[in-house]
């Protein structure tokens, strides 16, 4: 199934112990966390009933609350650990996460980007 109709956080700033060291890790620094999550929107926008949406706020809340759990070497394992929480979500039949950090000289941000599907049963 293709998936189109989306809503999304953007940009949302997570403090997480994260890094390939024991130094990096040692103290919280701030990621950037994005997501797409898709699921069918139109029931939603004619009825303007959230049940049939996402809740960003809780969203966003089990991101931070998992996040904080850290600590996390990779920011790979940051970006599955987001998928997780936005599956969880009972209408959600996938999702793109993109989470950046910046830690290099002369570049914005590194990081990684997944796209997670729903498994069907």
């Amino acid at each position: 199934m293709a998936h189109t109709d989306h809503v999304f956080i953007d940009g949302m700033e997570v403090a997480c112990r994260l890094g390939t060291t024991e130094e990096e890790r040692a103290f919280p620094q701030v990621v950037s966390v994005s997501v797409k999550i898709y699921l069918p929107l139109k029931r939603a926008a004619e009825s303007e009933d959230l049940s049939l949406s996402v809740d960003y706020a809780a969203v966003a809340d089990d991101i931070r609350r998992s996040l904080a759990a850290g600590p996390f070497v990779l920011v790979e394992a940051v970006a599955e650990m987001v998928a997780h929480c936005v599956l969880k979500q009972p209408l959600v039949e996938a999702v793109t996460v993109r989470v950046e950090k910046r830690i290099l000289a002369g570049i914005r941000a590194v990081g990684a980007e997944v796209h997670r599907e729903r498994k069907k049963t």
